[in-house]
């Protein structure tokens, strides 16, 4: 049987994160109390991925595409207001 369970971050990708001292404190505040990332990938022909299955929705991935942000620490993140 396959695993159909998100892939979560790994602890050393936390740790690059919270290396960013300019990281959003809601975001910082998610990762310090355990919370999970799911893998969100934006590759090299502008398709998005999560969790390795490419977007379908064009209006999903339009909001995606005008929601990235790079904080001055260099962490790229999606922007939803008021998500992150």
């Amino acid at each position: 049987m396959e695993n159909t369970r998100p892939q979560a971050a790994s602890a050393d990708a936390i740790r690059r994160l919270l290396a960013d001292e300019t990281l959003p404190a809601p975001v910082r505040q998610f990762l310090v109390a355990g919370g999970q990332l799911e893998e969100l990938v934006l590759d090299e022909q502008g398709t998005f991925s999560h969790q390795g299955e490419p977007f379908q929705n064009p209006a999903l991935i339009a909001l995606f595409s005008r929601s990235l942000v790079k904080t001055p620490g260099g962490t790229w993140l999606v922007q939803i207001p008021p998500f992150s």
